[in-house]
């Protein structure tokens, strides 16, 4: 009998403790949508390739601070993905960057119900930027977006919570240039031809002349020529694509332009690329749409590490008022952009941020 007194207490004890540690827990408001996170480390010894992905998503818990590597930010680790299927977001960072450098963009979509996948691009991110300048370097992103996308249709981690007719791609920078390429666009050398022989001409914020250095032109030309400079980049599973201030913006023609197959949405400066445009000989599939203010390095997110935090195009240590405005602007942007009923309107703002 003394046995079992004691075992009942032991009993009450344990579940109230256990009580008193998921009372402790952030627990979502009902109805509420927060970032989940978790990180994924591919490695496939057949193809010789490594993927490295952040992946955000819709969740009813509550977020809390994650660190990782230089990188902090707040989501839900590791929490339960919110019931159903959502709509998915291959986020191709800029040069230089990381899976981590639109942490902050990436957690503002998943908390309006979309699960976004950052990969850190092999050749050209804060680490390795060998493949700048070169044909690689557009190859090699358009091939780690396509494995990404046989990813998101066998990984258990992925296809049970991505809705596999709702799959878009954002790309900022040279993840802009990618986004153009999986719509079916091409760069095109005729266009890179007379590049340097005016610096007046900008493309999207990029003054020609950096392009233009002799380290630069070097690399250039030799891209120019190259016999593989004109891919097929196409995927046909994305069913929108949106290209933020695409990189290598003196590739992109009107002949390149006129290739596109996907619906998609360019998104320049006040002073953007489009104005180099004759928007007569484009695709019809093709909307330009201005973020006025803007730059590729207002649309990064802070991050810890003092290194990179030292150099504003890599990260700075905190968003001022403008980017977290810009931002802000940029997520209610895309979240309509990709919304199912956005092909029935006629009304959609050619500025985002007035």
């Amino acid at each position: 009998m003394y046995s079992c007194i004691r075992l009942f207490l032991f009993v009450c004890r344990v579940m109230t403790m256990l009580l008193v540690f998921c009372l402790s827990l952030p627990v979502a408001v009902s109805g509420a949508v927060y970032p989940g996170f978790k990180s994924l480390g591919i490695w496939n010894a057949e193809k010789n390739l490594r993927l490295d992905l952040a992946v955000w998503y819709p969740s009813g818990r509550k977020p809390f601070s994650v660190k990782y590597n230089d990188w902090e930010f707040r989501a839900a680790r590791g929490a339960v993905p919110s019931p159903g299927k959502h709509p998915a977001i291959v986020l191709s960072h800029d040069s230089g960057g990381s899976r981590f450098s639109h942490h902050v963009l990436a957690s503002q979509l998943a908390s309006r119900g979309f699960v976004v996948i950052a990969p850190t691009h092999y050749g050209d991110n804060e680490y390795q930027m060998d493949f700048l300048f070169s044909t690689r370097h557009m190859q090699s992103r358009i091939w780690e977006i396509h494995n990404i996308l046989d990813l998101m249709e066998t990984h258990d981690d992925l296809a049970g919570m991505i809705r596999s007719d709702r799959i878009f791609f954002v790309g900022i920078g040279a993840g802009g240039t990618a986004a153009f390429l999986a719509a079916g666009a091409f760069l095109d050398a005729a266009g890179w031809k007379n590049a340097c022989a005016s610096e007046s001409a900008d493309v999207d914020n990029q003054t020609v002349s950096a392009y233009c250095e002799r380290w630069a032109r070097e690399r250039l030309d030799r891209m120019a020529f190259a016999q593989d400079l004109r891919f097929d980049g196409f995927d046909s599973r994305f069913q929108k694509v949106v290209a933020i201030m695409p990189h290598y913006g003196m590739f992109l023609t009107n002949r390149s332009l006129r290739a596109v197959r996907t619906p998609c949405v360019w998104i320049t400066t006040s002073q953007g690329g489009e104005k180099l445009l004759r928007k007569s000989e484009l695709s019809a599939l093709l909307k330009i749409f201005s973020l006025p203010e803007a730059d590729t390095a207002s649309l990064r997110s802070p991050c810890a590490d003092p290194e990179l935090s030292s150099v504003p195009e890599l990260c700075s240590p905190e968003l001022s008022q403008k980017q977290k405005m810009l931002q802000e602007r940029l997520a209610a942007a895309l979240a309509l952009i990709f919304s199912e009923a956005e092909e029935d309107r006629t009304d959609m703002p050619k500025t985002i941020l007035r």
